[in-house]
């Protein structure tokens, strides 16, 4: 019968750091989500992460790598390793996202291009027959099913621009912030809006607001990262950026 393991067992193992100890170093095998007090450093500091991450996701699309964003970014913008490391692999992770997606878009229109293609070749045969060999059931909505045909290629004619168009782009798109509200600028009382400035106020929220963080399984308790640092009174550390 196989040993029974206890609770310490299932919820940690035993760190794979280099630190040499006198004593194992457990490291915990699950996350733990944790409610925290409302902080303005918190929302400057998601605001700042975000456009930092833009930045680094424009970096990656220039062809700089993950690892050199991590480095330089530390100097760069005067912040830990442990920040420039969660923005590198995030920007990547987005990057590879953006670069599946559109190779995947590309196979589906190829895909649907030849499909339609096909079908409306077929089609036109179908009716030049019945136009050579004219019967009642033959030229019954003839010019219907003409015009439907010609309307399906020429929405098969969009597509292959649309298709040449993303095989031409080297640079991959992204919205921040979703593409409804960036067109609610144009249309700004339809969408509730008094001025651009307050669509403006939205559009900063959309954009930023949350941070993301990388641990590391190399070093004590998986994350010695992320340090907010404490100064005095109501005062933390931060990073002096410009938001894009």
């Amino acid at each position: 019968m196989a040993k029974k393991r206890s609770l310490k067992a299932k919820l940690t193992r035993i760190s794979r750091s280099k630190q040499k100890t006198d004593k194992p170093i457990y490291q915990r095998l699950i996350g733990i989500e944790s409610k925290i007090e409302y902080h303005p450093f918190l929302e400057d500091w998601g605001n700042q992460y975000q456009s930092l991450l833009r930045s680094a996701l424009n970096d990656r699309q220039k062809g700089i790598s993950e690892i050199n964003i991590e480095k330089s970014y530390q100097k760069k913008y005067n912040i830990q390793w442990a920040w420039a490391d969660s923005l590198a692999t995030n920007a990547s992770s987005v990057f590879d996202q953006l670069t599946t997606g559109k190779e995947n878009q590309i196979s589906f229109l190829e895909t649907d291009l030849k499909a339609g293609f096909a079908k409306a070749a077929e089609n036109l045969e179908t009716l030049e027959n019945g136009y050579k060999n004219p019967s009642q059931q033959n030229l019954r909505n003839f010019n219907k099913k003409l015009l439907g045909v010609k309307s399906k290629l020429k929405r098969l004619q969009r597509k292959q621009q649309q298709l040449l168009k993303l095989k031409q782009e080297e640079r991959l798109h992204i919205c921040w912030g979703s593409k409804k509200l960036f067109k609610a600028q144009y249309n700004l009382e339809e969408n509730g809006y008094s001025n651009h400035e307050e669509w403006l106020e939205d559009w900063r929220k959309k954009r930023g607001g949350n941070f993301y963080s990388v641990g590391k399984g190399s070093v004590n308790g998986n994350n010695p990262v992320t340090k907010i640092h404490h100064k005095q009174d109501d005062i933390f550390t931060r990073i002096s950026h410009k938001l894009i």
